[in-house]
């Protein structure tokens, strides 16, 4: 029974962060462009360098954790004084208070960042606290897989109700069903992490480092570490461009945003199974294989949503997508504690806040030029007169709706007007 409140109070932790981090991916790229009517390069713009700031701020962040001790643990306490002000700050960002043009921008880049370095401060000690919580791999597993389940529940949630409860709550008012979706994650999101700092015990503590030896912890970090960076950075961009991208898609053209919902419902509960399966897997082929593997899924699953429209294509691109990402999540997490004990075996030296800082500073940026490459791309490419139809529509397509052609054409660098092959 304790070991089951210890995985699923770890579990809560990241169901909290993956409420706010969908609703962050999914929603505030097209919340800032059609109802703060801010425009889609400038809101990209501020994506990205609220992105930039949260990188260099998760860093230092991951320096602290090493050197925190409490009698909560190390990691643990971020929970507790990070939880209201996380809370807080989603609230903020879609509040969307009447602006003049010029103070939407510095307002929405001051929320936004703001959100940024909050998740940073409740979500690194998520993947900080795992090597404290068991030595045990099979336990390690289990408790990465509840972990990976509760944050797909939390996918599932905003990916699914978030727009039929805007226009429930909204009542036609987009500004209000914001608001009122924004209260409720946000509370919800500090209730879970107050949770999990309440249940959740470090049970196989460090020993204290030495202050101010930072070039040291990065010293200590090998090869492994690297690797698992390099691979963030591919995958979370490409993650980010599907998430920023994949609302106007459904809404403009398909022009079906009716099918939002599905988003959610095929391309985040088809990992249930994978995850399911994980554990028992991962005893019968290496991890390289396994994160081999899982890439390719998602690859290929990407590849059935940019060439399938009301098909069994698109939904088999969405399982396919939800399979591979959630895979690619488990061998990361996974393995993680396993690269920080090898590090600290090699080294003398526990530099899990200090790896979990540098990968998630990786991957971070990586998000940041993920969201911002669709906006980027539609504003600097030529298109069409029929393109222009309101800030943040641009990437509908010229003329009649045809799959994926703004992102096509973000590809191949090409309008729709100008290039035959950008279908």
């Amino acid at each position: 029974m304790e070991r089951w409140q210890q995985r699923l109070s770890y579990g809560a932790s990241d169901l909290a962060c993956n409420l706010v981090l969908t609703l962050m991916s999914s929603y505030v790229l097209i919340f800032y462009t059609d109802v703060f009517s801010i425009g889609t390069s400038a809101a990209g713009s501020i994506m990205l360098a609220a992105r930039l700031i949260d990188a260099v701020m998760v860093v230092l962040l991951g320096i602290a954790i090493d050197r925190t001790h409490t009698r909560w643990g190390k990691s643990r306490p971020y929970f507790l004084f990070g939880a209201v002000p996380f809370g807080l700050a989603v609230i903020l960002v879609f509040w969307a208070p009447e602006l003049q043009a010029s103070a939407r921008g510095i307002y929405a880049f001051a929320t936004y960042t703001l959100l940024s370095v909050m998740y940073s401060l409740v979500n690194l000690p998520v993947s900080s606290i795992a090597p404290a919580l068991t030595t045990d791999p099979w336990e390690r597993s289990l408790l990465v897989t509840t972990r990976m389940i509760c944050a797909m529940v939390g996918v599932t949630i905003v990916s699914t109700a978030t727009s039929p409860l805007i226009a429930a709550l909204g009542q036609g008012d987009d500004r209000r069903g914001y608001r009122t979706v924004s209260v409720l994650i946000g509370v919800a999101a500090a209730l879970l992490l107050l949770g999990a700092f309440v249940f959740i015990r470090e049970k196989a503590p460090a020993k204290p480092l030495e202050k101010g030896d930072v070039l040291g912890d990065f010293k200590a970090m090998d090869g492994q570490c690297v690797l698992f960076a390099m691979i963030g950075v591919v995958f979370y961009v490409a993650y980010c461009f599907r998430g920023s991208s994949i609302l106007y898609y459904f809404t403009y053209n398909l022009q079906r945003p009716d099918l939002i919902p599905m988003i959610g419902i095929f391309g985040t509960l088809s990992g249930l199974p994978a995850l399911l399966a994980a554990p028992y897997v991962l005893k019968h082929i290496t991890r390289r294989l396994a994160m081999f593997l899982s890439v390719l899924t998602y690859a290929l699953g990407t590849l059935l949503l940019v060439f399938g429209q009301f098909s069994a294509a698109l939904y088999g691109g969405l399982v396919l997508t939800g399979m591979g990402f959630y895979m690619v999540q488990m061998v990361s997490f996974s393995t993680g504690p396993d690269v920080i004990d090898y590090c600290r075996c090699k080294s003398g030296r526990d530099i899990a806040g200090t790896y979990s800082a540098l990968s998630t500073s990786i991957s971070k940026l990586s998000m940041g030029l993920g969201s911002c490459w669709p906006t980027t791309a539609t504003t600097l490419m030529p298109l069409s007169p029929a393109t222009t139809i309101w800030p943040g529509r641009q990437l509908i397509l010229c003329g009649p709706p045809r799959p994926w052609a703004a992102s096509r054409q973000a590809l191949c660098g090409f309008s729709c007007s100008s290039a035959p092959w950008c279908w």
